[in-house]
């Protein structure tokens, strides 16, 4: 007989947040975000990839002011824990009509000892239309 493991919810969140997850849009779906629409990451091993293989290259974010924002978890909740920000993974998306920018990478408050780093994440194969970086 099996015996299930019950975890709190803040073991569930130390566990889930030390394995990669991905993100898939599937090709050539369009995100159309609104002014105030944002995609926010604030936990690290977060991949955000178009498709199934290199090349899956037509998801598209469109619109908005921003559009991805990386940033520490007590910016979005003062009771989140505070998790160094790496193995963040966007690939293979175009971005297209932000307003003000595509990518926001603020990273942690309070720069661990053992890194000068606030965030690690890599932006491969992606097209940006019309707009920038903000780091």
């Amino acid at each position: 007989m099996e015996q299930e493991t019950i975890l709190s919810k803040e073991d569930k969140r130390k566990t889930i947040t030390k394995v990669d997850r991905t993100y898939r849009m599937c090709p050539d779906t369009v995100l159309n975000l609104k002014d105030d629409d944002i995609l926010t990451i604030w936990n690290p091993n977060v991949h955000l990839v178009c498709g199934f293989t290199n090349d899956d290259k037509s998801c598209t974010i469109n619109g908005g002011d921003h559009q991805i924002e990386i940033y520490s978890a007590k910016e979005f909740n003062e009771d989140f824990t505070e998790y160094k920000l790496k193995n963040i993974v966007i690939e293979r998306i175009n971005f297209t009509g932000s307003a003000v920018y595509n990518i926001a990478i603020e990273g942690i408050k309070d720069v661990p000892e053992d890194t000068k780093m606030k965030a690690e994440v890599t932006v491969r194969d992606c097209h940006f239309s019309v707009s920038f970086i903000m780091c």
